[in-house]
């Protein structure tokens, strides 16, 4: 009787470690859950790490954790590693709650999204569509309607994309209000004002202003100071200056409010721009060496997570290899005891040749992993300085193109602000090269990448020409390394200038860029619809002899027949 007592005392108070247990890691959730509703998301990651790798939790636990994980990782721009992550998590759904995965499918839908992988995107959102046909619509329902309004205007995948996005984000926005679901309703308030008249600031304003009012409610500073730049920028459009700068000056608050340099180096940047945009050229340069600081800060924060993130990894690994260690000696035992069973005699004499090998083995994997390790501190030590150096050339090509155009607002004759317009476009053609093919984190050494992609970008500077100009590229996949894509790029900007500054025409301006491969060579060939060129010889001196140049570099050939290039170019592999 004493024992069935002692026994019934024993499994209540196992039952009620369990509870408690139980309770605590639920506590822990809910606490991290509302962090990343304040976009605390650096806070989320080191503490989920360190739960994963102090206690030992049940396997359904683990994988709401790292479900938190990811939102965090996506929300600090980790995409790829917050997709394998997501992935992993997925791959064994009989240990996956429900939440779980509405969060990992919300998350896995904004990445995709961000890639441009509609069909990814479409089948996230109908994989939430069908959950949410037997769950109960929570703070994630909103989510979903959300992220089905951005599908629609960002990829737009259908006929009147546009109405079903305003359907999706009105929708969001009633059900957001309706169950004070603040951050829900916020961001579908900022779809919404997307879809007003651009020159309607009023209405614009009004739509910001009651996101803004729930961001505030979260304690979402991140998110607040976002929306006072907005409503600046707003502002500064319509001309109101004294109201502009009052957000400003309000974001510029909240950002210091938090120690988040993201936010901190956003709200420099907007105070920057707007002080070069009144001419006060003085403090626009002293908000943007702040905001130089605060990105340093954050390359050594992302150098950080990116070290958790190895060790994360490293960890997963160690657990695979633990329980694939775990089944062999298994498998081996087994077949030990059969053969003592059998011969004992011959196992003793095995068991000796075995363990001595064993011994020789294990002492031989000891100094290879001793080895690899060495070696891959090596290469992480070399690739973080790698990323250091591409870093400090981005922000130095930057800093070039600022202090040039600091320079040239301080210059009244039209013919010098003409020549540092030029070359500041050539210096961003080669700093948009360097940031598409070399200052990337998801790019490897000696990989190949896609040329439409950069020359859209090159051919940006037709956006900001006070010409009336219908620019059109139709450029055949080509995948080139950066030998060839800068001075290609370098040449298409010599040519768009030298369209826009000397074409004269009486209709808009009219430029065609196609580029094809046939074999080793690519051909381009580009036209303007200009019949008559202001031409001014020393400019196109240097623009010629540039533009024969890349030219050149590449091996190729040019020809020109009235308004029309035609080039032969080799590609280098």
């Amino acid at each position: 009787m004493k024992l069935k007592k002692n026994t019934l005392f024993f499994l209540s108070l196992l039952f009620a470690c369990q509870f408690l247990c139980a309770q605590n890691y639920d506590s822990i959730y809910n606490k991290l859950s509302e962090n990343v509703l304040r976009f605390e998301s650096t806070i989320v990651v080191k503490k989920v790490d360190s739960i994963l790798n102090r206690d030992k939790i049940p396997e359904i636990v683990k994988n709401d954790l790292k479900s938190l994980r990811v939102e965090a990782l996506a929300q600090l721009s980790f995409f790829t590693p917050a997709l394998k992550l997501a992935n992993e998590i997925l791959s064994n759904k009989n240990n996956v709650s429900e939440e779980a995965e509405v969060r990992i499918c919300i998350q896995k839908a904004l990445i995709f999204e961000i890639f441009e992988k509609s069909k990814e995107t479409i089948a996230e959102l109908n994989r939430l569509e069908g959950i949410y046909k037997t769950r109960a619509k929570d703070r994630y329902y909103g989510q979903y309607l959300f992220r089905k309004s951005s599908y629609y205007r960002i990829l737009k995948p259908v006929e009147k994309s546009d109405s079903l996005a305003l359907f999706y984000a009105v929708k969001a926005a009633d059900f957001g209000d309706k169950n004070k679901y603040y951050d829900v309703g916020a961001i579908a308030k900022m779809l919404q004002s997307f879809f007003i008249d651009k020159k309607d600031y009023e209405t614009r304003a009004h739509i910001l202003q009651t996101a803004l009012n729930d961001f505030k409610r979260l304690e979402n500073k991140l998110s607040v100071s976002l929306v006072y730049t907005t409503l600046s920028n707003i502002y500064q459009k319509n001309k109101q200056l004294d109201v502009a700068k009052k957000f400003l000056d309000s974001a510029l608050t909240e950002a210091n409010k938090t120690d988040d340099l993201f936010l901190k180096s956003y709200a420099y940047k907007q105070r920057s721009s707007f002080l070069e945009s009144i001419n006060k050229t003085d403090s626009a340069f002293y908000y943007f060496k702040e905001f130089y600081k605060a990105e340093e800060a954050i390359n050594l924060e992302k150098q950080n997570i990116e070290i958790l993130e190895i060790n994360f990894e490293k960890q997963i690994e160690k657990e695979k290899q633990a329980v694939l260690i775990s089944n062999i000696n298994l498998n081996q035992t087994k077949k030990t005891n059969r053969f003592l069973i059998i011969f004992i005699t011959g196992i003793i004499f095995l068991l000796v040749i075995i363990f001595l090998l064993y011994k020789r083995i294990n002492k031989k994997r000891k100094w290879i992993n001793l080895q690899n390790d060495l070696l891959q501190k090596n290469i992480e030590q070399k690739e973080l300085l790698l990323k250091e150096l591409n870093h400090r050339v981005k922000n130095n090509l930057s800093l070039i193109i600022s202090l040039i155009k600091f320079q040239s607002q301080e210059i009244n004759e039209e013919f010098y602000k003409e020549k540092f317009k030029h070359l500041e476009n050539r210096i961003n053609t080669i700093a948009i090269a360097h940031e598409q093919f070399i200052y990337s984190d998801t790019k490897t050494a000696g990989e190949f990448y896609n040329l439409e992609e950069y020359l859209q970008k090159i051919a940006g500077l037709v956006n900001v020409s006070s010409r009336n100009v219908k620019y059109i590229q139709n450029i055949e996949a080509i995948q080139i390394n950066i030998d060839t894509a800068l001075p290609i790029g370098i040449l298409i900007n010599e040519l768009i200038s030298n369209s826009i500054e000397h074409a004269v025409t009486k209709d808009p301006l009219k430029i065609n860029l196609q580029i094809e491969k046939k074999s080793n060579l690519i051909y381009i060939t580009y036209t303007d619809s200009g019949t008559i060129f202001n031409k001014d010889s020393k400019e196109e001196t240097l623009g010629l002899f540039i533009i024969e140049s890349m030219v050149a570099q590449l091996n190729g050939k040019i020809e020109q027949q009235k308004s029309t290039f035609k080039i032969v170019l080799e590609h280098k592999n």
